[in-house]
């Protein structure tokens, strides 16, 4: 070919010079990579015009969360739970849940002020009497404008219960589920159910040579129960009141009507209860499950009664546990939710029947389809006249020294007075 631009025209051509660094000549390409590179320029073109568009059309895969929604529960709480978490989780898809299980003597406000680094929980089953002490140090939250605009108020649940979740005029939990003190007794030992303390003295002949009653002393419970039937306060052993429940409680163990028992030892006594070597005790709704379970040949031989009286006065004590959020919860809207869907009233009567607890939520108690079972409808029935222990931060120190001056008393290694004036002392 011959360049008309030459000076020289029989000269040849010289060749072009090479694309610049990094470009490559699209002449070089195949035809097949055509339609490729046709392809990625629409697309680029799209991308130029918005992600909007094509973002109404992107479903992200689905995946847990980066944090898990751990929630931390006690003993037999925790292996109750999993349909009520079925139920969050058909709600909640995709929401990773771990339950930490623990029991009772786990040092839980010890271990609450978590740090970074640490498990941490969003959502934390408490003890009524844990829960001032937690509110004090900072380690739970308010829940006050969660309840604002929420359909869950105090109007809805037990007042005594409520009462609990309050501190300082803040609310720091939900009541989950109560638990009273009721008596059980066999049937084939006493005569009838009895009205007050002294008709265990009056059918001790009729047991002998068994002792009629057990009254732990490892805990404050039973004793507590004498504090309020004569409307005393725990929190001052000096008044006339509080010297009359000491007399009372005191007595059952001069004349001899009562076993010298160790509530901590509890479930160890139930054989001793079916053996017959005593006739009542007093517990909670947690024990009709147990006797139902494992000490089937007494079905016919023992029932569950509200409380003896005392002075016209058959006043039980009230506990259970409240739902409280953790000030480091990493989803407290999440557990907020569950908070809601377990004080609905079906959720509480559901939780009932699957636990034997009893349900905060007043409206619950319409659903309850077993209260002709032994013993359920007296744990209810008595929750028209109970009390909770003391809202105090100290709760737990109080239930303690309680225990060892209770000990101490009866085992007369220190008097009465010694006793009042010791806890007189260490209230103030």
């Amino acid at each position: 070919m011959i360049d008309p631009l030459s000076d020289n025209p029989s000269s040849p051509s010289p060749p072009p010079p090479p694309p610049p660094h990094g470009r490559a000549d699209i002449r070089a390409r195949r035809p097949e990579t055509l339609p490729i590179l046709a392809a990625l320029l629409v697309a680029a073109a799209l991308i130029a015009q918005g992600s909007d568009w094509l973002a109404q059309w992107y479903v992200p895969p689905p995946s847990h969360d980066e944090a898990p929604f751990i929630i931390w529960l006690f003993s037999a709480e925790a292996e109750a739970i999993a349909l009520p978490l079925a139920q969050f989780r058909a709600d909640h898809p995709g929401v990773n849940i771990v339950v930490r299980k623990f029991e009772w003597d786990f040092p839980l406000l010890e271990q609450m002020p978590l740090h970074n680094g640490m498990e941490q929980p969003s959502l934390i089953q408490m003890g009524t009497t844990w829960l001032p002490a937690a509110a004090r140090a900072g380690l739970v939250i308010p829940l006050d404008s969660l309840l604002d605009r929420s359909n869950i108020g105090e109007e809805i649940f037990h007042p005594e219960a409520w009462r609990t979740c309050v501190f300082d005029s803040r609310t720091y939990g939900v009541p989950w589920y109560m638990e009273d003190r009721c008596l059980i007794y066999r049937t084939d030992m006493l005569p009838r159910a009895p009205v007050s303390w002294d008709d265990f003295r009056a059918w001790k002949p009729l047991v002998a040579p068994n002792k009629p009653l057990l009254l732990p002393h490892g805990e404050w419970s039973v004793f507590g129960i004498f504090l309020f039937q004569e409307g005393a306060d725990p929190l001052k052993p000096l008044s006339p009141e509080w010297v009359r429940a000491l007399d009372q409680y005191m007595s059952f163990f001069k004349d001899g009507t009562t076993i010298y028992g160790d509530t901590l030892a509890e479930f160890h006594h139930l054989d001793a209860f079916a053996e017959g070597r005593y006739a009542a005790f007093v517990a909670g709704p947690w024990i009709v499950p147990i006797l139902e379970k494992n000490y089937s040949k007494l079905a016919d031989s023992w029932t569950v009664v509200p409380l003896p009286a005392l002075r016209g006065r058959n006043t039980s004590l009230l506990g259970g546990s409240n739902w409280v959020i953790p000030t480091r919860a990493p989803k407290a809207e999440l557990a907020w939710d569950f908070i809601e869907q377990m004080s609905r009233p079906g959720a509480q009567a559901e939780w009932k029947r699957i636990s034997g607890g009893l349900p905060a939520v007043r409206k619950a108690w319409r659903f309850d389809h077993e209260e002709g079972s032994t013993g359920r409808a007296a744990f209810q029935g008595q929750l028209s006249d109970v009390r909770a222990a003391p809202i105090s931060p100290a709760g737990e120190r109080i239930d303690h020294r309680y225990a060892e001056i209770l000990n101490d008393v009866i085992g007369d290694t220190m008097t009465p007075a010694e006793a009042r004036a010791a806890l007189a002392k260490e209230m103030e």
